[in-house]
């Protein structure tokens, strides 16, 4: 058997004793030549200082759950030529010499292979011993051990970073491999697909150790599972250019390394890190320098920090004299959250740096080109955080004030490349990432089908709604409460699609539908029930994380004209939300040609479109309209943006 080019990863948590062993476990039972990276999740019990001390090839960065921590490895090694990687979780060990031979050809055969554990159930097994050449055949697999080919992620890509914390970020992956016809075989049915695995059951001795399980992640992450499952199969290991710019940052030149040598590589192979130089390093206590820059939206400092208060914050600063430009720079925050859910969106100077999740266990970094500075060396800073906390009347303390996140210190440095940038020409974008800055705010999914034409499919509150305008500015104002609450879904059957009739789930105090996606009969009422509010939820949530992103334009369209009159208390209950923007649409006339834009006010913009199809004939939505629409309004929107620089 020739052995290919093989790449491993190992990803990590805070779990270092167990890291250990299974790198010395490694050692003792793997004579082939590989290429080794080790991937750690913003450990804080001294993981990165060990891993740095043995000279070991790894990449880190702040917590961000397994999703993305499996892409660092995953793209990192993809990107050096590896025909086959296998991904170990630190509580995986190889147990046979011969281990690594006999997974990296099972990729080479199968593309796509799993491990099956000797726990899984009987009736889990269908056929086959587990070996090289007769591999178990399964309805479940574990994420702990994993391979894939290069085929296989050159066709349907990475993790899915919508994927935050722990849960079903393996098996959607493995699921969209399998419909892609690589790892398995998939057996599609209106009751509920079904998955078979490639799974293989040798050279490996996986263990059970204290694991970073949460219920609520896991139901979270279970719901949103089932809204993606239509989306196209391939997908980035990014969401966005922020996200995109953080993991490059973040691999670094461990990405770039020439794949020629892949074969041969020893074990042991640092590879240089990326050089960083301290411009600026500011604290934020009483008495501390870094309180000169504040502007608006801070507490009065404490001891060692400061609250950020009042739904948006400023920090001025200005890079020192004579200061050496540099291609890009990195911008380190030290922020603690007053509560777990809570994240920022970070501005600076205009230049919308993404929405960025706020963890006690490490900075929010924020990379950014050398274009973004003004001249002069200034540097304004602004910090969204519209979701605040008042401790007393919440019962969590006595403190009367809105707290939103703790200011301890601030960091910049220096980049030897240049950050990626959303600030492209509006003319040139691509249209798929054109539109996924827009979100439809329902009627009749004329808007949605123009964007699943361009390769989106993006899940929504309002997909299957007809909501009234009274009840979407009431929701909007209220931030849709109570929308998943079990006590107030009803559920219906209803003929979509013929017989057996469908189930929906009516919320009739915003008017909001959501399609079960089962039909009658096959599942318990009680079950679909469950199931269609914990659908709610998710989309409850990712509905507010949209409101909180200054960079979503929402979509109000009617199948009748719409007048400014009627859009005013929607566009008032966003406003009321932050910056949101409001894009509503009418029909052409003689003075407004279709495909044209205008500003009403701040926020508010009016898009004239060529016909308003009703529900017979949305297959054919006038789509080149819509993207002249789109393009006006966003670029309107960088024109106002630009303008509160």
């Amino acid at each position: 058997m020739t052995l290919p080019s093989i790449g491993v990863g190992i990803t990590t948590y805070n779990r270092k004793w167990k890291l250990e062993e299974t790198l010395a476990r490694l050692r003792a039972v793997t004579p082939e030549p590989f290429d080794l990276l080790v991937a750690d999740d913003g450990s804080t019990d001294g993981t990165v200082d060990t891993l740095a001390a043995t000279g070991l090839d790894f990449v880190t960065g702040r917590n961000r759950g397994v999703a993305w921590n499996k892409n660092r490895a995953l793209y990192t090694l993809f990107r050096r030529g590896h025909d086959a990687i296998v991904l170990l979780e630190d509580d995986a060990f190889p147990a046979e010499q011969g281990w690594l031979s006999t997974w990296a050809e099972a990729a080479r055969r199968y593309d796509h292979v799993n491990y099956a554990g000797a726990w899984f159930p009987r009736d889990v097994f269908l056929a086959g011993n587990g070996s090289l050449d007769d591999p178990f055949i399964t309805t479940a697999s574990t994420a702990q051990v994993s391979a894939f080919s290069r085929r296989a992620v050159e066709r349907v890509g990475f993790f899915d970073t919508r994927f935050r914390g722990y849960g079903h970020e393996h098996v959607d992956l493995t699921q969209r491999m399998i419909r892609d016809g690589m790892g398995g075989t998939w057996h599609p049915s209106p009751d509920g697909d079904r998955y078979e695995y490639v799974s293989l059951g040798t050279g490996m001795q996986p263990t059970a150790d204290s694991s970073f399980f949460d219920d609520g992640q896991v139901s979270a992450n279970g719901a949103l599972f089932h809204l993606l499952r239509d989306e196209p199969l391939r997908r980035e290991p990014w969401g966005n250019e922020a996200e995109r710019a953080t993991l490059l940052a973040e691999v670094g030149s461990a990405a770039t390394a020439s794949p020629g040598d892949v074969r041969t590589r020893a074990y042991f192979r640092p590879v240089p890190p990326v050089v960083r130089r301290s411009v600026l390093a500011l604290r934020f206590g009483q008495g501390d320098e870094g309180l000169a820059c504040l502007g608006a939206g801070w507490s009065v400092p404490e001891a060692k920090g400061l609250w950020a208060v009042d739904g948006e914050s400023e920090i001025r600063l200005r890079l020192p004299e004579g200061e050496a430009a540099a291609p890009g720079y990195e911008l380190s925050l030290s922020l603690s959250p007053f509560d777990s859910r809570q994240d920022v969106t970070v501005l600076l100077n205009g230049f919308d740096m993404g929405r960025q999740p706020v963890s006690p266990s490490g900075d929010t970094v924020v990379l950014f080109p050398a274009e973004v500075v003004r001249p002069g060396g200034v540097l304004r800073l602004r910090l969204l955080h519209p979701d605040g906390i008042c401790p007393a009347k919440t019962g969590t303390g006595e403190d009367g004030r809105v707290l939103s996140v703790w200011l301890s210190a601030l960091t910049l440095r220096t980049l030897p490349f240049a950050p990626a940038l959303w600030g492209e020409s509006v003319e040139h974008m691509p249209p798929k990432e054109l539109m996924q800055h827009f979100r439809s705010l329902g009627d009749n999914a004329e808007f949605s089908v123009v964007q699943q034409q361009l390769g989106l499919d993006l899940p929504s509150l309002f997909r299957h709604a007809r909501v009234a305008l009274p009840q979407i500015a009431r929701g909007l104002a209220c931030g849709f409460e109570g929308v998943d609450d079990p006590q107030m879904l009803r559920l219906v059957a209803v003929p979509l699609y013929g017989e057996p009739r469908d189930y929906v789930g009516v919320q009739p105090s915003y008017g909001v539908e959501c399609l079960a996606d089962v039909k009658e009969g096959a599942m318990p009422p009680e079950a679909v029930h469950a199931m269609v509010a914990a659908r709610l939820a998710v989309l409850r949530r990712l509905l507010l994380d949209d409101l909180r992103d200054v960079t979503r334009i929402f979509v109000l369209r009617r199948e009748q004209p719409l007048a400014e009159a009627e859009v005013i208390p929607v566009w008032t209950a966003l406003r009321g939300q932050g910056d949101a923007t409001l894009l509503y649409v009418t029909l052409a006339d003689a003075a407004h040609p279709a495909g044209t834009v205008e500003r009403r006010r701040a926020g508010l913009y009016c898009g004239r479109l060529d016909r308003l199809p009703g529900p017979g004939a949305l297959n054919e939505p006038s789509t080149e309209v819509w993207l002249a629409v789109c393009r006006g309004a966003y670029a309107l929107w960088r024109e106002e943006l630009a303008a509160a620089r």
